[in-house]
This record gives C-alpha cells, sequence and structure tokens, in this order.
C-alpha cells in the first residue's frame, strides 16, 4: 500500500515540475575528434634532442551541428564537461615530451588560446588525460570554453589548432608519426515542449 502512495506522489511530483513550460533535459555526448596525426623529426637518430622545432597541426569541424541537431531548436544551453586526450602510435623504443598549445576557431574567426600542455613521455601512450573538467583548476581559458559553448546553442562549428614541439627527444629513426586525439564531452539543456 505504501508502494502505491509513494508511486503516487512521486507521479505527481514529476507532472507537477513540468507544468506549462514542458519537460526539461540534460542530453550528453561524448564526441571523439577525428584523428589529428603528428610528425615528429630529428637529425640525430638515437641521440637526445633538447628541442625539436615547433609545428602546427589543425583539426576542422571538431564538434558539428549535427551532432545535436535533433536538439539544436529546443536547447537552452550547452556545457562542456571535460576534455581528454590520448596519444596512440607513439613507437616505445623512442622517448619524447611534448609541449602543445591548443587554440580554438569559431566559424572560421581568430583563433583563442584554449589551453597549454605538456605531455611527458609520450612513448607510453597515455590515454583519456583530462585536461579540462567544468569547475576544476585544470588550466583552461574559462572564456574560450564559455565561448565555445554559445557556439553550439548557436549551431556553429569550431577547429582546433595545435602548436607543438618535442623536449628532451630522443628518436629511434628519423620521422615519428603518432596520433592525437581529443574527446569532448558535451551536455545540451534542452527544454520539450
Amino acid at each position: 500500500m505504501r508502494s502505491k502512495y509513494l508511486l503516487l506522489a512521486l507521479i505527481s511530483v514529476f507532472l507537477w515540475g513540468c507544468g506549462e513550460a514542458g519537460v526539461e533535459s540534460d542530453i550528453s555526448k561524448l564526441i571523439d575528434t577525428e584523428r589529428i596525426e603528428i610528425n615528429l623529426s630529428t637529425p640525430f637518430v638515437g641521440q637526445e634532442v633538447d628541442r625539436t622545432p615547433s609545428t602546427v597541426v589543425y583539426a576542422r569541424n571538431v564538434v558539428e551541428s549535427d551532432e545535436f541537431s535533433e536538439y539544436l531548436d529546443d536547447a537552452q544551453n550547452f556545457t562542456v564537461n571535460f576534455i581528454t586526450y590520448s596519444v596512440e602510435g607513439f613507437p616505445t623504443t623512442s622517448s619524447a615530451d611534448m609541449v602543445l598549445d591548443v587554440s580554438v576557431s569559431i566559424q572560421g574567426g581568430n583563433f583563442l588560446e584554449l589551453l597549454s600542455l605538456r605531455i611527458n613521455d609520450v612513448q607510453n601512450n597515455p590515454q583519456d588525460i583530462m585536461i579540462y573538467e567544468k569547475g576544476s583548476d585544470l588550466p583552461a581559458n574559462e572564456s574560450t570554453v564559455s565561448q565555445l559553448e554559445n557556439a553550439l546553442l548557436n549551431g556553429q562549428t569550431f577547429d582546433m589548432k595545435i602548436e607543438l614541439y618535442g623536449e628532451d627527444v630522443t628518436l629511434e629513426q628519423a620521422d615519428v608519426a603518432f596520433d592525437l586525439i581529443f574527446k569532448y564531452d558535451l551536455t545540451a539543456r534542452v527544454q520539450f515542449d
């Protein structure tokens, strides 16, 4: 008998919460970027190099509006919950630390600084390392994150620019290619009428 009253009370609270405005819901997605191929080279095979020359790589249309297109008309806001990176394919017989400066461009505008990071021991091929989490002390530019959230709400795409160089690099071959993958965990707050 008690469970019937509890169920009735829960349904009443739910219906009262819906009111005339409808139902509010959070829809989350974890979105991987395309693999970003990084090439690292040194003229001194087998010898440690203090620093490699800087290189720049781009990832286009990182999060496209069609990821949330069915909810875009009803979205009230977007939240970037966290951003991670993974390294794949760096040879374990070589070693390096990588320094990265990551910027984003919304709808082809100027690039805005998102974050800087150092990846120690790239040869360990780290997986899903947190580089931004909403409300944490991880070093991301909150203003840029806020602009990303607004861009997603407006159905705009964004590109990434990654400037990087290696430090304390020892390669067992002259050129090494590996992949860098970013993941964005996004939540859309949706109001269904």
